[in-house]
């Protein structure tokens, strides 16, 4: 079994923050001003309203198996083999996800800053330190993630300050032009993004404080909403939206706006500091598939199941687009309900049969 590290509440807000904003901070305003246009800056706002509902049904179905993953309570809710096929499809969903976070990684690696080395070979060296995290556990990875989010946070805030002299409010304008429509149909991926955080149904677990989930996950969602919020605005004010819009990474693009004195390439370091992020989220992602697939088998060692994973990793990842163009694709149009699946449907339904398995069992669900 992986080591059963136990967390502080700031080690998960931080994982949760990374997890949400690893890789969407660089694309987030892209996508919103494609569907919302100089109204893009507020789309954050409106899908965190959608992802709020999402969050809440996650933390109430966390709520009534304190102690147990969703892989494990999955079984008492549903049965043996339909929760056993629950865990599988989680431990797939992790995967995946932690697949598309891996491609998009690489792509952004080869196209902008990496262009000799092949995508494999990119590849292959982002998965061997996911694994290599992974087989040292949840709590390793969260105290090597406090410093990297720290980094992350402080990077980000200082990118903003130091173009802040460049940004045209008036880009901002105006408010509302077009109605409300486009704001909620831009909504629909970031509200999947949001949904993110359900890897809290098995972090919970591992936390000092389980009460605490509710809190953190909040403050989460606040936090990723205001950055994602800033960034966007950011970026209108200096693109504008049909700019923005145009852009693979606009985040980058900011970071090469920036000169200060003598240092040029400063979006090059910016990368360098945000790949520790991607790591952190692509190693957690990892995680959760393993234990997903050891709870699934009641398996008492976890670790032999980490390296073919990993392998299966690269090859998902090399699997996954034949193009960034073609992987954004997917994330537009197929992600949000892809998603959302996992992250809001399943997990509600779980909560319902919970809640009528407890009406006709008063014993439910504190059998063992």
């Amino acid at each position: 079994m992986l080591k059963e590290d136990r967390i502080s509440g700031s080690q998960a807000f931080n994982l949760l923050v990374i997890t949400v904003m690893g890789t969407e901070i660089l694309i987030f305003p892209s996508f919103a001003a494609r569907g919302a246009g100089v109204d893009a800056w507020l789309v954050p706002a409106v899908a965190l309203v959608g992802a709020l509902l999402v969050v809440l049904a996650q933390i109430r179905l966390a709520a009534n198996f304190p102690g147990q993953t969703v892989a494990q309570y999955s079984r008492l809710v549903l049965g043996n083999l339909p929760g056993r096929l629950v865990s599988l499809a989680y431990a797939w969903f992790f995967l995946h996800l932690a697949a598309l976070v891996l491609r998009r990684f690489g792509g952004l690696m080869e196209t902008v800053f990496l262009r000799e080395p092949p995508l494999v070979v990119i590849l292959l060296v982002m998965g061997i330190l996911a694994v290599s995290a992974v087989r040292n556990g949840l709590g390793c990875l969260a105290r090597v993630n406090e410093l990297i989010a720290a980094i992350v946070v402080a990077a980000v805030l200082i990118l903003l300050s130091l173009i802040a002299k460049e940004l045209d409010i008036s880009s901002l304008q105006p408010v509302l032009a077009a109605g409300f429509l486009p704001l909620l149909r831009s909504a629909a991926v970031p509200i999947a993004w949001y949904g993110e955080v359900v890897v809290l149904l098995y972090i919970i677990p591992h936390l000092q404080k389980p009460e605490r989930g509710t809190t953190i996950v909040l403050a989460v969602l606040l936090v990723s909403a205001a950055f994602f919020t800033i960034s966007t605005m950011a970026s209108i004010m200096l693109f504008g939206p049909d700019g923005t819009a145009r852009m693979a990474f606009p985040f980058v693009s900011l970071a090469r706006m920036v000169r200060i004195a003598f240092f040029e390439r400063l979006e090059a370091v910016i990368m360098g500091i945000w790949v520790g992020g991607i790591f952190v989220k692509i190693a957690l992602f990892l995680w959760c598939c393993v234990v997903s697939l050891g709870q699934a088998f009641n398996l008492q060692a976890y670790r032999p199941l980490i390296p073919p994973l990993g392998v299966l990793l690269v090859i998902l990842a090399l699997l996954s687009g034949e193009s960034l163009l073609e992987l954004n694709d997917f994330l537009l149009h197929s992600f949000p309900l892809y998603g959302l699946l996992f992250e809001f449907f399943l997990p509600l339904f779980l909560l319902l049969a919970a809640n009528i398995r407890a009406r006709l069992d008063p014993a439910f669900p504190k059998k063992p």
